[in-house]
């Protein structure tokens, strides 16, 4: 469903793949290669190791970003983390940055083992929610391949950008010129008198 998502995404973007367990690994850099996407999203596998570091992950994918075009994450996890960067530390850093983060939880609140793992994941919906929330992202539940295939067509359709604009100086400048006005009728027959 993943790769999928590759044909979603309109061509001149860029994509990269980030994975995580105790640690964060850039997979792949940036690109606008999708066929290069898809290829290394198929060759994703679990890993066995000790924990899970999703700030570890949030603070690695900001910073494969580098410039101040849209910068979103779709953070695929069950929301547990237990190693690494606290994660209150990694919403703020997003937040920094400027960087939207999508939640999929992919794990039920009753648990599950993991793959072919002997490893236990539970859902901590709350704390996908809260990731979103805070980083102006989209969270969702994928319980079902459909659930996951929606996920990633409403994240992709997703262009909204809000943007600030500093229109300070346009507001100084036209006072200057409307104080320049001011000053040429009042030295001219348009006298004020009093």
């Amino acid at each position: 469903t993943a790769g999928e998502f590759v044909n979603l995404i309109p061509s001149g973007a860029k994509i990269g793949v980030l994975t995580f367990a105790s640690t964060s690994i850039t997979e792949l850099r940036l690109t606008s290669d999708f066929q290069e996407v898809s290829y290394v999203i198929a060759n994703i596998d679990f890993q066995e190791t000790g924990g899970t570091a999703v700030g570890d992950a949030i603070v690695t994918s900001a910073n494969l970003f580098n410039s101040n075009k849209s910068k979103a994450v779709i953070l695929i996890t069950d929301g547990r983390s237990n190693v690494g960067v606290d994660p209150d530390v990694a919403i703020q850093y997003a937040k920094q940055n400027d960087v939207t983060v999508h939640t999929i939880g992919m794990a039920t609140k009753e648990g599950g083992n993991v793959s072919r793992l002997n490893l236990l994941s539970t859902l901590d919906e709350d704390f996908l929610r809260r990731v979103s929330e805070e980083t102006k992202g989209k969270s969702f539940i994928a319980t079902s391949v459909q659930n996951l295939t929606n996920a990633f067509r409403e994240i992709a359709s997703s262009t909204e950008k809000i943007l600030s604009l500093n229109i300070s100086w346009i507001l100084l400048v036209s006072a200057i010129v409307l104080l320049g006005f001011e000053w040429v009728l009042i030295n001219t027959t348009y006298k004020t008198i009093p």
